[in-house]
């Protein structure tokens, strides 16, 4: 009796631990995916393209793209992150993250393999998020630290 109270004990517990990945996974899912934003650049020659993808494994990529006004095409990269990124209610946590950026004297933007690294940290960026009940937006708040003579504060992205 002891043993089948035991076996029943195992069995409710690794349900309960299944059921929680789930849940895990299922925010990951909503937020899973390509969400871009795009700038016009005043000087009428590019435009910029902002990108997250967020994917299932807990893994992201931020890329910030100067492409042509017209057709879109690839001009170069400003930044590129990658890293990890979990949620913890309303806070998206960016960690394990590694910064790539153009060398901002020679070119505003330049190809993937001639991006410069900037920053390889393992410290938590931690940043409130929100999607809309259809899924087609993603709002980024970024907190703003005290004295700060720049905030981005929020940022809306769409679903692509």
């Amino acid at each position: 009796m002891k043993k089948l109270f035991l076996l029943s004990l195992m069995f409710g517990c690794l349900l309960l631990s299944c059921n929680k990945d789930k849940n895990i996974s299922n925010k990951n899912n909503r937020l899973t995916g390509n969400w871009t934003r795009q700038l016009n650049d005043d000087s009428g020659v590019r435009k910029i393209i902002e990108q997250y993808q967020f994917k299932n494994d807990g893994s992201y990529e931020f890329a910030v793209k100067a492409v042509t006004p017209r057709n879109y095409d690839l001009l170069g990269y400003v930044r590129k992150t990658s890293g990890q990124y979990r949620i913890n209610g309303d806070l998206l946590i960016f960690y394990n993250s590694t910064t790539y950026m153009a060398d901002q004297i020679k070119s505003p933007y330049a190809s993937e393999e001639k991006l410069i690294k900037v920053d390889d940290t393992a410290s938590e960026t931690k940043a409130n998020y929100r999607i809309e009940n259809d899924a087609s937006k993603l709002t980024i708040t970024l907190p703003c630290p005290p004295n700060a003579f720049f905030c981005i504060g929020s940022v809306i992205y769409n679903r692509n």
